[in-house]
């Protein structure tokens, strides 16, 4: 037997069942067996006399849509994906515009067409399930499993918050306060430009030991009146809308209800502003302010320790912070 004249895989001249490659110069040692051909596909009842997939005996094919999804193991008729023949023991798939039996395409159920190659990206179907160290909170949750809020994410919350509230009533309130401490103001530059040393040092002592005297409070009150007004009026329509200021928003954090998803209604917020409000005002207060500050820091430090991390006016509220679900 004479060698071929090119490289390729021939039949092998030692063992016909098989293949071996020639190199273009000698046999190599590759070899592959040899695929057996294909049989014939199965032919459904009724082909002889001209009847379709799923009709009845007697009855001419009626288009598109006969005989699909006749059940697995019945013999079903579709392209073989690679291959030009077509090969039995699946169903036969949807039917054509004549009435003929269509072509289907591997892999799928009475859809004409061909075999594109391409695989699904999950086999079943179905993403799997993310690992658990992905989906579990971090931290104490509340009883519905929402996360509670950081501490430290709640104090820049209101840091950010608090620089908005000091623009706002900086525009709206600044005229009154400036009028308020204006006497205050015209003291102490007398006390500067018009004294000698000793004069002027005794007159600061002076300003010192009654500064109150030296405030304007008819526009000191105005000033504190626009402050809280805004103060109450940016806090509750923010926290009982949607449950978050814009300084929780930048954080991912929002105020909801301790029994209860979603923001807390404005009469929740409006409970929840009156703690820290009622501290405010104290501060204010001659005498009482000193006691008020050391209150106010109490109320922001508590949930550091807090197993619910609640704030006082959170606990009167009954209200906590959690983290925003995405």
């Amino acid at each position: 037997m004479a060698n071929p004249q090119r490289p390729g895989w021939y039949d092998d001249p030692q063992n016909p069942e098989q293949l071996r490659y020639f190199d273009g110069i000698v046999w190599t040692d590759h070899v592959n067996p040899r695929t057996p051909p294909r049989p014939a596909p199965a032919a459904w009842p009724g082909a002889e006399a001209g009847q379709q997939p799923g009709a009845q005996p007697g009855q001419p094919g009626q288009g598109q849509g006969q005989g699909q999804g006749q059940g697995q193991g019945q013999g079903q008729q579709g392209a073989y994906p690679g291959q030009q023949g077509q090969y039995p023991g699946q169903q036969y798939g949807q039917q054509g515009q004549q009435g003929q039996p269509g072509q289907q395409p591997y892999g799928q159920q009475g859809q004409p067409g061909q075999y594109t190659g391409q695989q699904p990206q999950y086999p079943y179907g179905y993403a799997p399930a993310p690992p658990a160290w992905q989906t579990r909170p971090v931290g104490p949750t509340t009883a519905d499993g929402e996360q509670l809020a950081s501490w430290w994410s709640r104090v820049v919350a209101v840091i950010i918050d608090s620089l908005i509230l000091a623009v706002v009533t900086g525009i709206l309130a600044g005229w009154a306060m400036f009028r308020a401490v204006q006497p205050l103001a015209d003291e102490f530059r007398i006390a500067f430009e018009q004294s000698t040393p000793e004069e002027m040092s005794a007159r600061l002592d002076a300003v010192a030991a009654n500064i109150y005297q030296y405030i304007d409070w008819p526009y000191y009150v105005l000033g504190l009146g626009i402050y809280f007004v805004v103060f109450l009026a940016y806090n509750i329509y923010f926290h009982g809308s949607r449950g978050q200021t814009p300084g929780k928003m930048a954080l991912g954090i929002m105020v909801r209800r301790s029994d209860a998803p979603g923001a807390p209604g404005y009469g929740v917020a409006a409970v929840r502003e009156g703690v820290p409000l009622g501290l405010n005002l104290l501060g204010f207060v001659p005498y009482l302010g000193n006691l008020a500050s050391l209150a106010g820091l109490a109320n922001v430090l508590w949930p550091l320790w807090d197993r619910q991390r609640q704030a006082w006016h959170d606990k009167v509220a009954k209200t906590v912070v959690v983290v925003k679900r995405k």
